[in-house]
């Protein structure tokens, strides 16, 4: 096995290591620590350093790598800081990352690193509009970046071919097939809500179910139900405000309609062993 391989399963195997204590943690709390975002970042900037050194080192490299770095801080230390400092944080990081985009743009490993800003900004939109809803989840993916901006190969894998036309990898990067493979298995998710709607003979709504309110209180659950004028009624989003038991409650129901939350981590990883060893099913037509 060649160097480049080793790294790439040595790379596999430190993910792995990280996403399944990650894993449990989403599961049992819905929550998950920053110390495994900043593990992911560092081992990613040693290999994107490890690269630039094979590649010819030189300070623009450098500068991204130090870019990189910005991004690790931004994300897993956000509390701490100040508007001010967070607009400083942000121009300083876009500099750091456009200089050396300017001046070397043909460059294929500067190409290469410019996906980790490009998944941040990405990855940070998708979170503000609420289409990636925890914040576990996006860092996760923005640290995944660092580590992978060329998918991992070794040992025949992965079994589906990865295009050689560069510009296929640098526009569908391994950080964004990621999220595409993650939500693909998120689906089974909601296949089996409709199967269980179907033998309580429920509605067939694929998002929400019915449960007894005790449980929905000590559950991982959003309740898609609200009190208005008296007459519970159903709502467009998912209410994470306590006292809507309360307003159930005044009205006797037992039961009420709940959307799960879904530990996000865990069709990532399966994601991640998918894309590793199965391959990337977007490239199927290349």
């Amino acid at each position: 096995m060649q160097t480049a391989e080793l790294i790439c399963v040595l790379q596999v195997l430190i993910v792995i290591a990280v996403l399944i204590p990650a894993c449990i943690s989403d599961w049992k709390r819905r929550e998950v620590s920053n110390v495994y975002w900043v593990i992911l970042g560092i081992f990613g900037m040693i290999f994107c350093l490890y690269d630039a050194y094979v590649a010819g080192i030189c300070w623009q490299y450098i500068l991204m790598i130090f870019g990189m770095l910005l991004i690790l801080i931004d994300i897993c230390f956000e509390k701490s800081r100040s508007v001010v400092a967070s607009i400083l944080l942000y121009f300083v990081m876009f500099m750091v990352f456009a200089v050396p985009v300017c001046t070397m743009h043909g460059d294929m490993l500067i190409q290469q690193f410019v996906i980790v800003p490009l998944s941040f900004v990405v990855f940070y939109i998708l979170y503000l509009t609420g289409i990636i809803g925890g914040g576990a989840d996006v860092k996760c993916l923005m640290t995944m970046g660092m580590m992978f901006q060329a998918y991992p190969t070794f040992s025949g894998f992965p079994l589906i071919d990865i295009p050689t036309m560069q510009y296929v990898g640098l526009v569908i990067s391994f950080p964004f097939a990621l999220l595409f493979h993650a939500a693909l298995f998120t689906l089974f998710v909601f296949i089996y809500i409709v199967s269980v709607n179907y033998r309580n003979g429920d509605s067939m709504s694929a998002s929400t179910y019915t449960m007894d309110i005790d449980r929905a209180k000590t559950s991982h659950v959003w309740v898609k139900q609200d009190v208005v004028n008296g007459i519970m009624v159903n709502t467009s989003y998912p209410q994470d405000d306590p006292d809507v038991y309360r307003r159930l409650e005044v009205i006797d129901t037992s039961k009420v309609r709940v959307t799960p939350k879904i530990p996000f981590m865990i069709p990532i990883l399966i994601g991640f062993l998918f894309i590793v060893f199965i391959g990337n099913l977007l490239f199927l037509p290349f």
